[in-house]
């Protein structure tokens, strides 16, 4: 990720978000705020793709219970020196193996480029940055 620029709307949105929560761990603060600003994206992206392809698929395991145990797991459980999701990675590689499970995650394939007007020539991750930033600027 770019960190973003000092004064800049993104930055000065998350020093206003992060200063209003009583959360003195980065790793906890992270968890926080993917739990509420980031997961609920996700699953909105989900159940749209799946509505798309005429599919009911809700995620099975993203329910209350996985929640309240997810949790309670800790930084140093969930994390190894290079990559993250390590009692999942585990999971699978009971059923798709070790090289399988732990293959380094490569990013998302779309060039964004030929999807957004690009006048300022940015790379595809800082197009995707500053698209997404647009939500904030509600």
């Amino acid at each position: 990720y770019i960190p973003p620029q000092k004064n800049s709307t993104l930055y000065n949105k998350f020093q206003e978000l992060f200063n209003n929560i009583d959360i003195k761990s980065t790793f906890e603060k992270v968890r926080w705020f993917f739990i509420r600003y980031h997961m609920p994206v996700l699953f909105r992206r989900l159940d749209f793709a799946l509505m798309a392809a005429g599919v009911e698929g809700r995620e099975p395991i993203a329910n209350q219970h996985v929640f309240n145990i997810a949790i309670k797991c800790s930084a140093e459980s969930l994390m190894d020196t290079k990559l993250g999701k390590v009692p999942l990675r585990e999971l699978l590689s009971d059923y798709m193996g070790h090289d399988f499970a732990y293959e380094k995650k490569v990013g998302f394939p779309v060039d964004l480029q030929k999807v957004f007007p690009n006048e300022e020539k940015l790379s595809s991750y800082e197009l995707w940055f500053k698209e997404n930033l647009k939500v904030l600027n509600k």
